[in-house]
């Protein structure tokens, strides 16, 4: 099986209350290929410092994985995206994640990895969370919930997204 690499983009905004977690969900992640990008668009609250002290704790045993961008004023969440992906290692797949959200789990990206294996894949959006015995608890999404226009439908998923 090939091991995609995957650059996490983290976009946050005033996350202070998140960002321990956020960080953490991608940090820990039980797989090998993949760098994170932090960026911390100009937030006025504590969320800068708290993620360099995060980011400091690990950049030694993870180096090169790990960049954390400061900006100087808000240029808010498409632009900053659309700079990480521009800075991303040929090929990666981006996995963005926003900054008051986090990675269910630490084998987000062996799943993923698993799904991108068919070339046909090139993008993935939203999540779902299943009980110990495999059954859908979240979103409760019927069959039928792909037709028509989604966005006129209740909310049902995460902003969780990946491309290649």
């Amino acid at each position: 099986m090939i091991e995609n690499h995957f650059t996490i983009v983290i976009l946050s905004y005033n996350n202070e209350s998140w960002v321990e977690k956020n960080i953490n969900s991608a940090i820990k992640q039980d797989y090998g290929n993949y760098d994170i990008r932090f960026i911390n668009d100009a937030s006025s609250d504590m969320t800068g410092q708290r993620a360099d002290a995060l980011f400091q704790e690990f950049r030694e045993s993870r180096p090169g994985q790990l960049t954390i961008q400061h900006n100087r004023q808000n240029v808010r969440a498409l632009t900053n995206l659309y700079q990480a992906v521009d800075c991303a290692k040929p090929g990666s797949i981006i996995l963005a994640l926003d900054g008051d959200d986090w990675l269910a789990n630490r084998y987000v990206l062996q799943h993923l990895n698993e799904i991108y294996q068919n070339p046909k894949v090139w993008i993935t959006a939203g999540s779902y969370i299943e009980s110990v015995g495999g059954k859908i608890v979240r979103p409760k999404v019927t069959d039928d919930y792909w037709e028509g226009n989604i966005r006129h439908k209740e909310w049902t998923l995460s902003h969780l997204r990946t491309f290649r």
